[in-house]
């Protein structure tokens, strides 16, 4: 999980220098950002939340986790 700014600074350094950062249903929030010290570069961040999907600047609305977990899986690998 990660917390901002209560992580250590390699571990956050890791994070928050990635290629991608892939956000699987975690919306980020003052409690769980650590009050925003979040620094994730939302170019390098795919977000699947709840009925939406984002990647970069784009947003995808109405699809659920299911629905991008079947576009990369093949029929019965599920």
């Amino acid at each position: 999980m990660y917390d901002g700014t209560l992580l250590e600074p390699e571990v956050r350094n890791c994070v928050e220098g990635a290629d991608l950062v892939l956000d699987i249903g975690a919306p980020l929030t003052d409690f769980n950002s650590v009050a925003f010290t979040a620094r994730l570069d939302p170019a390098r961040t795919i977000t699947i939340g709840h009925r939406r999907v984002t990647i970069g600047s784009t947003t995808y609305d109405n699809l659920e986790i299911g629905d991008v977990r079947g576009a990369r899986c093949p029929a019965g690998a599920a």
